[in-house]
């Protein structure tokens, strides 16, 4: 048998093209430096040794991210953490296991198909060249290196394996055909994916076309395959099925639909649409060059010379491929523009596929077999034809890769060495053992240090997400370190460290409006920041002390009655942690200001509590004690001075106020016939008039001295300070004579107490009688701390006889009366109320006398009934509710206040009036869409833009759709006022995709207040509100509505659209200010980013518990003894809990942004069980999926790989005969 020669025409085709990718790679070869770019970023050293440990669905080293987007890499940065022992890891791992295989091994598998196929190398080199040195390729290499891996060495590979595997079906070449697709999964699973689709038509194809023949054998070996390959991906599989929100893939499969560059003749040529000819410049779409249009023409030149009886059904099906992939590949640009988007919306995996330019790998692979076939029958016909076609490939590809060959590209070919500035910033952070974040702005550069220990922050992420509710200007978020409340979240975020990275690698300032110097003094102001260097620094670095742990019990909550935005009071050396009204479920709320909060701040003008109704703004409250009131008023151009009253009841504080245009002056006080009535509660009565009806405990009085209101607030001590208010019980003290001259008896004189079935709820009263003297009971009244206001308020009668009275006595000093009441006469119920004070430094004894005088009536004894006394203790709400200059009209005292009202007399009458003319389509009005974002001039109806009035039950509403562009219609409005705010209101639907928004447009094509409705996620109908301030918008402004189809079609509905001017509404805020408990001793141990322990002293009150990560119900929280042993590896597989769950119903999302939980007392002793002190355990609870997955990917591929070595080498053990039976030892398979 003749030997093959080494040198043929096959080696020699392979080593010219590994010898262009060396050299279009040499860069590559350079041993030492880091070579990183676009997506391919540096790893540090300890990030590396950090994936030795068990890999997480969550990436603790760059916090507040999603889970991890590449979980199916880290078997890879595996490999790199030990490599990262022994030498600067990074570079030598990117080398081995990227950089390296693809220069010398990416031609190889694509040659081998090719060959394999056409029997040619020249057309194995002539496929080869394009599949491996195109335009698109190139710039993955420098870009996503990831895709270029997979692209070069494992979709040739697979190919070729399957054939193998179809053509030798066996244990063998099924086991290399699963191998290979694992290995590819762990590089790139978007490019397997659009693998699969191609394996499985190729298949088919084969079939229908009977190139392969289908047996038992082949199907059992394809299943066999399929079964461990899917079984294999179980480490990702398993937490993507049962807590997709946890893994990155969930936040990555969300994203919106992308711009596509790709235009037919950028794919029709394998072009990249931002090859520039010697760079890549993303973002854009760039010309094709003129040659490229020769690689189509040879694609399909095949059907022309192919010989007569060549068979070419496979060909066919590759140039069906190929014409797939272009019409893919074009995206949103493609001749049917809906296409693509209703694969992106619908088609399970596709949502991966956001940049269509990924399908330019179908073109290619297609393109290599049929450009190959071309070349390979026109050397049939004349040789000299073939090697002018192949030398026009190479000049495509010359040209392609000579700005590599020739240095003129930087992107991933210049090897860095880690900056000077970044080894001092590294160290730094290395020398802080503790938990620490660091904050980057505008955004980290790649050279950033980072760890588990020291995760890193992007300022345009966490802005745009985490802190987005409290950034006044959304036009400018980075503007939000210039607001007050800036260092406050910087500690709630447990920002240790802020910097202004230097953009050593040009890739980081072009992308912002500012620069670098810019954002430095955006945080040198930031009162708090200790600088580490000079603000003019390589890298300007400040140090924030004041950065809260990463776990904590707070021993200060403020609940916030209002949305962060509006939240004023952000302190953290005051405030331990604080809760939004909006954040939580109202039960919730209410339930944590009784057991939880220790503080409270609420704004009233709060579109949640605002109701506007008969020219009056009212808004409800619920407070915790020692609330205060401190009011503002805005700074606008023709402003209007509101003058405030609030009302307090049991549940609510209400406050409201009317209008005086033109000055400062208040007005005049109103008598009583003059009665303003306040509408709370769906009820009208009186401000400030306590009554029993509407349970009213908040008590207003007007000093002597110039027209100034001061309101209290009950204290903490509560209500009825006397035992047994009702007489349900007992006599509440005691039976005495106080006008005992003669010191007789009590009988004598018939004084007596009784208690008697005659009250005004038909239970017991209290009845005193005395015949002589002076009948009393005598009783103590709890003095409350702080109260300098007390209100009593009693239910009397008179049976017989003259009536009673009541007095409040200071003990101490006798004969110090604070408050006396004569009872009217009267055989029916009357309800008697009064006030009275006490200096603040008050801290003596308070008596309450009730006295009978004696006397003899018709029926007997004098003889007063009493019932419900009910004594309240309340602290100065607010000073200065409101003031005025002006004189004074009329000297009130507080009794004639209690019975009158402040009130103002506008000197301009004020009456709200629609300013929306149809908002509720009723009246028969056409509306057209219009569309707003028309870039490519196309009529609306092209773009599926309409709306129509559609009927919801008896209503009317308008319908807005969208399959393209953005949809628009205008309402027309009377002019806007710029004297007053406006309120907006409306009801919408989102039927279908993107939610709607709103906008109030000028004249002159300005927006104002531009807002996206919020995401309902349901076809129900939903309220929305807001305001728009003074100014703000122009007279003859236009109300846009707007239905978005950008990133799908969308359509949504819009009803009961009213805006109404409303007075300029002030700035309020009420306050409370009590102190901290005492602060909770804990023991903190992390185990790793996903579970934490914390020991602690006895929990005896509700305490909130806060971990410092973005919220996520993922995380659970338990409790066990202290001491407890921890779970074996194995019971954490079978997801068996560390204690006891807790505080499942009670996981709040705190400090607007991060997971908090609320510590019930009861809840961990019943937990406990005994009185053993508490560990608590934080952890990330779909993690256990992840561990689950990763032992089933485990134990799968070690079974399947260890029986199959088993069987391979069994069959290669020889058989031979000895003297005895041998049958038992002959191997069998």
């Amino acid at each position: 048998m003749e030997e093959r020669k080494f040198f043929n025409a096959y080696t020699l085709g392979l080593f010219l093209i590994i010898a262009i990718s060396i050299a279009t790679h040499w860069q590559w070869f350079i041993p030492h430096g880091i070579l990183t770019a676009s997506d391919w970023w540096y790893l540090p050293n300890d990030v590396l040794k950090e994936y030795l440990t068990a890999p997480k669905i969550l990436e603790g080293s760059i916090d507040f991210n999603p889970g991890r987007l590449t979980p199916t890499f880290d078997l890879i940065r595996v490999i790199g953490g030990f490599i990262s022992f022994f030498v600067h890891g990074f570079p030598l791992w990117e080398r081995l296991f990227f950089l390296w295989p693809i220069a010398l091994l990416g031609p190889i598998p694509i040659y081998a198909l090719l060959y394999k196929r056409f029997g040619s190398s020249l057309g194995a080199i002539a496929g080869s060249l394009i599949y491996t040195f195109n335009s698109y390729i190139l710039a993955r290499e420098i870009s996503h290196i990831h895709i270029a891996i997979a692209y070069l060495l494992l979709i040739p590979t697979i190919l070729y394996a399957l054939d193998a595997l179809l053509t030798r079906p066996s244990m063998r070449t099924s086991a290399i055909f699963t191998f290979i697709t694992i290995l590819f999964s762990i590089y790139e699973i978007r490019v397997l994916y659009i693998t699969t689709g191609i394996l499985i038509a190729y298949l088919i194809a084969k079939y229908l076309t009977k190139s392969a023949t289908a047996s038992y054998r082949t199907f059992a070996m394809m299943q066999l395959s399929a079964i461990i390959i899917v079984l294999a991906q179980s480490f990702w599989l398993i937490p993507f099925i049962f807590a997709p929100s946890s893994l990155g893939y969930a936040t990555f499969t969300q994203r919106a639909l992308f711009q596509s560059f790709t235009k037919l003749e950028h794919a029709s040529t394998l072009t990249d649409p931002s090859w520039t000819g010697n760079g890549f410049l993303p973002f854009t779409t760039q010309p094709v060059m003129l040659l490229s249009y020769a690689i189509p023409i040879l694609a399909v030149l095949w059907i022309i010379v192919k010989p007569r009886n060549e068979r070419t059904n496979d060909l066919w099906f590759w140039l069906m491929i190929g014409l797939g992939g272009i019409f893919l590949s074009q995206g949103q640009n493609m001749p049917f523009r809906g296409v693509y988007q209703w694969l992106f919306e619908n088609v399970p995996g596709f949502r991966l596929f956001r940049d269509s330019s990924k399908f330019n790998v179908v073109t290619s692979i297609a393109y290599a077999f049929l450009i190959g076939a071309s070349v390979t029958y026109i050397q049939k016909r004349r040789v000299l034809f073939s090697l002018t076609a192949l030398a026009c490939i190479g000049a495509i590809v010359g040209i392609n890769v000579y700005p590599f060959i020739s240095s003129q590209i930087h992107d991933l070919t210049t090897p860095y060495t880690l900056p000077k500035e970044y080894q001092e910033i590294t160290k730094i952070l290395q020398d802080n053992s503790t938990f620490s974040r660091s904050l980057w702005i505008p955004a980290p550069q790649r050279f950033v240090y980072f760890s588990e220990t020291h995760p890193r922050v992007d300022a345009g992420t966490v802005l745009n997400q985490e802190w987005k509710p409290f950034i006044k200007d959304p036009s400018d978020v980075y503007s939000f370190f210039t607001q007050p409340n800036a260092k406050a979240l910087l500690n709630f975020g447990s920002i240790k460290y802020i910097g202004v990275p230097s953009d050593t690698t040009h890739d980081i300032y072009q992308w912002f409006p500012r620069t670098k110097k810019a954002f430095a003094s955006l945080i040198n102001p930031i009162p708090g920041l200790q600088p580490i260097n000079k603000s003019d620094a390589a890298i300007p670095l400040w140090e924030n002390k004041d950065a809260k742990d990463r776990i904590y019990i707070a021993n200060d909550v403020t609940l916030v009655d209002s949305s962060a935005l509006e939240f004023s009071n952000l302190d953290t050396n005051k405030t331990g942690a604080f809760i939004f009204r909006p954040d939580i479920p109202g039960y919730l709320f209410s339930l944590l200001t009784q057991t939880l909060a220790t503080n409270q701040e609420a704004k009233p003008f709060n579109l949640e509590n605002l109701h506007i109704e008969n020219n009056s703004v009212t808004t409800k409250l619920q407070l915790v004690p020692n609330s205060k009131l401190k009011t503002t008023t805005r700074e606008v151009t023709n402003d209007i001075i509101s003058e405030i009253y609030a009302q307090r009841t049991d549940e609510t504080v209400s406050l409201y106020y009317k209008l005086d245009e033109k000055n400062a002056s208040i007005g005049t006080f109103k008598s009583v016939s003059d009665t303003f009535l306040v509408y709370i509660n769906g009820k009208a009565f009186p401000a400030f008039t306590p009554t029993n009806d509407e349970k009213a405990i908040g008590v207003a009085r007007l000093q002597q001295t110039g027209n100034r209101a001061e309101l209290y607030s009950r204290t903490e001590t509560g209500n009825t300070l006397i035992q047994d208010p009702s007489f349900e019980n007992s006599i509440p003290g005691e039976v005495g004579d106080c006008a005992n001259e003669d010191s007789s008896p009590l009988e004598s004189n018939g004084i007596e107490a009784n208690l008697v079935p005659d009250a005004t709820n038909g239970t017991q009263g209290l009845a005193l009688s005395a015949k002589k003297h002076l009948g009393c009971i005598f009783f103590p009244i709890q003095h409350s701390k702080n109260a300098t206001l007390y209100s009593l308020t009693f239910d009397h009668k008179t049976k017989s006889g003259d009536s009673g009275s009541i007095k409040i006595l200071d003990e101490t000093a006798p004969g110090a009366q604070l408050a006396a009441q004569e009872l009217e006469r009267g055989t029916n119920w009357h309800t008697s109320t009064s006030t009275f004070q006490t200096p603040s430094t008050f801290k003596n004894k308070l008596t309450a006398y009730i006295y009978q005088p004696g006397s003899t009536g018709e029926d007997g004894p004098a003889t007063t009934v009493f019932d419900n006394i009910q004594i309240d203790a309340y602290q100065l709400l607010g000073e200065t509710v409101f003031a005025s200059e002006a004189p004074q009209q009329k000297g009130l005292s507080t009794k004639d206040f209690e019975k009158a009202d402040a009130f103002i007399t506008p000197k301009h009458p004020y009456t709200p009036e629609e300013i929306v003319l149809d908002g509720e389509f009723e009246n028969g009005i056409t509306y057209t869409a219009g569309d707003c974002n028309n870039s490519d001039k196309t009529l609306p109806a092209k773009n599926g833009i309409a709306a129509q009035i559609i009927q919801e039950n008896s209503n009317h509403a308008l319908s807005i759709k969208a399959a393209q562009h953005l949809a628009c219609v205008g309402m027309i409005l009377s002019s806007l006022d710029p004297v007053f705010d406006h309120f907006i209101s409306m009801r919408y639907k989102n039927t279908q995709g993107t939610p709607p928004s709103i906008a109030l447009y000028s004249p002159d094509g300005k927006s104002v207040a531009p807002i996206v409705l919020p995401e309902q996620n349901d076809s129900a109908w939903h309220e929305f509100r807001t305001i728009i301030r003074a100014n703000e918008a122009a007279p003859n402004s236009t109300l846009m509505l707007y239905v978005s189809a950008e990133n799908h079609a969308s359509e949504a509905a819009f009803d009961d659209i009213h805006i109404v001017p409303i007075p300029i509404l002030p700035d309020i805020s009420i306050t409370s200010a009590n102190k901290p408990l005492p602060q909770t001793k804990t023991q903190v141990q992390t185990i790793n980013p996903l579970v934490h322990t914390i020991k602690s002293e006895a929990i005896d009150r509700h305490r909130l518990l806060l971990l410092s990560s973005r919220y996520d119900q993922g995380w659970k929280l338990f409790v066990r003894p202290q001491g407890a042993p921890r779970l074996s590896w194995w019971r954490r597989i079978l997801r068996t809990p560390p204690g006891v769950e807790i505080s499942a119903q009670t996981h709040i999302k705190a400090n607007a942004f991060v997971n908090g939980w609320v510590l019930d007392p009861v809840e961990i002793e019943t937990a406990l069980g005994n009185q053993a002190l508490p560990e608590f355990i934080i952890e990330y609870w779909p993690q256990r999926f992840m561990d689950a997955g990763r032992t089933i990917s485990l134990t799968v591929l070690f079974a399947y790989f260890g029986g199959v070595a088993l069987i391979l080498l069994g069959k290669k053990i020889p058989y031979r005969k000895g003297t005895g039976s041998n049958k038992d030892t002959k191997s069998h398979v």
